[in-house]
């Protein structure tokens, strides 16, 4: 008869052959596996990506993985045991950079009770170190994308000489608050602004001194109004000015303020100059052309009435 004990070897014991063979299992896993003993903190087993290698009772958690002397801080050992200190069923998943291996870890972790009676913590640690580089390479380029996208929404909306919004934002602009007042029924008004004998300083001093001035005036026009105020290059030297809960009467008043400081401004070549001024308030019913007309009429009356005058229509 055949020793069955010589074909085998000598019987081991179930546990330790079961232990054996899940740490053989997992030292082959490409995840990185600890478990820790919750009360201790102690590394009951580290498989051998570790770069430490296996730990078995010798060194604690914080240690070992972290090199640090105290626990974490964000150790998640208190989520994952209920009130009587046993396992609680949760499984957290978190991530957590390692400054130790300069790496980005995604943790899933919780308890479970070994067949000691001892209660642990199992975690696995899987990196992620090259997914968290392409979501920085895309959050960037997304960073990247979308300021670009803004500075190029600005550059379609902006004067790029004076800096002041365009006519094709003054059209947006006006449309919207001509909308508001019909809505809500609160003023709103409009002025246009003309520079008087502009071509006069371009043909005495030159464009470059005719922009500097065109500059200078755009300036001015945003010290006087309000924040809430619009104010834009209309074209060539007009500018236009959106009031809104402003009445006729304000709007004039705002007008004649901007008219004295540029009349009382000496400006660098060109010396004193002046502007007229053409009011209009929205009335019910008016289209964004409606409110333009009348504006536009009243400043062909300032300016062929003596210039240097506000006119509302």
């Amino acid at each position: 008869m055949t020793d069955q004990t010589a074909l085998t070897g000598p019987a081991r014991p179930r546990g330790v052959f079961e232990q054996q063979t899940m740490s053989s299992i997992l030292d082959l896993a490409h995840f990185r596996f600890y478990v820790i003993d919750v009360l201790s903190r102690e590394v009951i087993h580290a498989n051998h990506v570790q770069e430490a290698g296996p730990a078995q009772g010798s060194v604690k958690c914080h240690e070992l993985i972290y090199q640090s002397e105290r626990p974490c801080l964000t150790c998640p050992i208190g989520e994952l045991l209920d009130a009587n200190g046993q396992p609680n069923g949760r499984v957290l998943t978190s991530e957590r950079f390692n400054e130790v291996e300069d790496c980005w870890f995604q943790l899933q972790e919780g308890t479970l009770t070994l067949s000691d009676g001892r209660t642990a913590m199992y975690s696995i640690a899987t990196d992620i170190s090259q997914v968290k580089q392409m979501q920085n390479s895309l959050a960037e380029a997304h960073a990247e994308l979308t300021f670009k996208n803004q500075l190029l929404e600005n550059l379609m909306v902006t004067d790029t000489l004076t800096g002041l919004f365009n006519r094709r934002k003054l059209d947006e602009v006006l449309s919207q608050e001509c909308l508001r007042a019909q809505r809500t029924g609160s003023p709103m008004a409009l002025i246009l602004a003309d520079i008087d004998k502009f071509k006069q300083v371009n043909d005495t001093h030159g464009h470059l001194l005719g922009d500097q001035l065109l500059v200078a005036i755009a300036g001015m026009l945003q010290q006087g109004v309000r924040q809430v105020d619009t104010v834009g290059r209309w074209g060539g030297e007009e500018f236009m000015i959106l009031c809104p809960d402003t009445s006729l009467a304000g709007a004039c008043t705002v007008a004649q303020s901007i008219r004295g400081m540029i009349e009382q401004h000496e400006f660098a070549v060109v010396g004193h100059k002046t502007c007229c001024f053409g009011v209009s308030e929205y009335q019910p019913g008016d289209s964004p052309q409606d409110i333009i007309r009348r504006a536009d009429g009243a400043l062909y009356r300032a300016k062929h009435g003596g210039r240097n005058q506000v006119c509302a229509g």
